[in-house]
């Protein structure tokens, strides 16, 4: 089943989720927005940006709002006046608001919701395998009850069992590594990484560059270039160079870019391409090269194939199996063959530059003040028959910026469910609630279907497993 919008949440005795798609953003004309596996437009790139994990959506709008979804587009919170938010982990939401008192860390898994001091704000990059998450100066442990290690100036997330940490003294400043219990394992380090990567760490230790293991131990040497403009006033590791499937792209003091496997060999690139990331994902990088005076982007592989070519005006590097491009002032989806794939309209995306209740009204729904028609009809039929129930599926969704929970009230039971009514709910600021409703008096079975994972109808009656839905609206 095609979803029909993005918002999708689990309301009390409504809802069923529905069978997990594949989704990937996509930018057009600066903004982002979400497309399904089938390229059809899922969410409209009206986004300043989106950021994506294995677990959720973090999506933040011109107006400062920002919606979380979970992985398969299901709404999970939402906040206004946001001055900056952030994925902090695999699953944790960071959320900074304006006045700069505190922040609030959303855990997307649980639904928790944590309320930090500003100062004690959670890094980026941190790991959910981890026993700790790096504030600015400590560890909190997983529940943030406590702090650890609160003994260093600045602290950062843990990785493969180590963490990169700054400390400052009469002698000067330094970046030490340490592990899980605390303990310094590598010191002295004039810059590194933000953190290991596939066992590796990249470092400057007195006259020496190159990678060292969890041991705190060089692994090889590598001459990687160190721009004078990254030194200043700071207390954060700068070096981009890290490890990703197995190599890494540095640029050596001679300012040629290079990929590094983990024996240390280098080979260098081609010379009329530049990488635009210092990371390879599924097996491609982002690189670009000048032609006719303009830069082109496309992708290489390890073996520096232009597997594809430079050909686009934008590009991002790729999310899984696509990559977002803009060829020929059209955004469009690439796979890893070359293929690329246009983006379709949804046309059940929802979209109105009228005013919500203007909306509803236009399209036969009508306001609803006390009992709603389904109400009555429901109150009626229980009379009749004591067995009666009727069952009710809810969709959350975006009507503009307009949060608004869609109701399809099915009021016969059987294998096959047409809903009789349909509902659409929504708060204003002042947290007033509106409800307008709409009968299907020709019990239409609409254009969409469903099948609902579980029992219907009363226990003491007939009960229908696993019944069709038809969503009527």
């Amino acid at each position: 089943m095609k979803r029909p919008f993005i918002f999708v949440s689990v309301i009390t005795f409504l809802l069923q989720l529905c069978a997990a798609e594949n989704y990937y953003v996509y930018n057009d004309n600066g903004k982002q927005g979400i497309v399904d596996s089938n390229y059809s437009i899922v969410i409209e790139p009206r986004y300043k940006y989106i950021q994506k994990t294995n677990a959720f959506f973090l999506c933040m709008n011109e107006n400062d709002t920002v919606y979380i979804l979970d992985d398969n587009l299901n709404y999970i919170y939402s906040a206004e006046d946001v001055f900056l938010s952030t994925a902090v982990s695999e699953s944790l939401v960071q959320i900074q608001h304006r006045d700069f008192k505190k922040v609030e860390v959303l855990n997307t898994k649980t639904r928790q919701i944590v309320e930090l001091p500003y100062d004690d704000r959670l890094r980026v990059g941190n790991s959910d395998e981890s026993n700790y998450y790096a504030g600015q100066g400590f560890y909190f442990n997983k529940d943030f009850t406590s702090k650890y290690f609160n003994y260093f100036d600045m602290t950062f997330p843990f990785s493969e069992g180590r963490a990169v940490v700054f400390m400052t003294s009469i002698e000067g400043s330094e970046f030490d590594v340490i592990n899980m219990n605390g303990e310094i394992i590598c010191n002295g380090l004039k810059e590194c990484a933000y953190s290991f990567s596939e066992n590796l760490l990249a470092v400057v230790s007195g006259k020496k560059k190159g990678f060292i293991n969890t041991k705190g131990e060089f692994v090889f040497e590598t001459p990687f270039y160190i721009d004078p403009d990254w030194f200043g006033p700071r207390a954060e590791p700068i070096l981009p160079y890290s490890f990703k499937e197995g190599v890494a792209v540095i640029q050596n003091d001679k300012l040629k870019w290079q990929l590094v496997d983990k024996n240390g060999s280098c080979k260098d690139f081609p010379s009329d391409i530049t990488p635009e990331s210092y990371r390879f994902s599924s097996g491609l990088l982002l690189v670009s090269k000048i032609i006719d005076g303009e830069k082109k982007y496309g992708f290489i592989t390890k073996e520096f194939k232009l597997l594809i070519p430079c050909l686009f005006e934008e590009a991002v590097s790729f999310d899984g199996l696509y990559a977002s491009i803009k060829f020929d002032e059209k955004t469009y989806l690439v796979d890893k063959k070359g293929v690329i794939h246009k983006i379709t309209e949804n046309n059940s995306y929802i979209k109105s530059n009228k005013k919500i209740d203007e909306y509803l009204i236009e399209n036969g729904f009508k306001k609803v003040d006390g009992f709603a028609p389904s109400d009555y009809y429901i109150f009626k039929k229980s009379e009749e028959n004591k067995f009666y129930i009727p069952f009710t599926y809810g969709e959350e969704r975006m009507i503009d910026d307009q949060k608004v929970v869609v109701c399809y009230i099915f009021t016969e039971i059987g294998n096959e469910m047409i809903n009789r009514y349909t509902s659409i709910s929504f708060f204003d600021k002042d947290e007033n609630r509106f409800v307008y409703e709409k009968e299907n008096k020709t019990m239409d079975s609409g254009n969409r279907t469903m099948i609902w994972k579980g029992k219907v109808g009363h226990k003491g009656s007939i009960q229908y497993e696993n019944p069709v839905l038809y969503l009527w609206e």
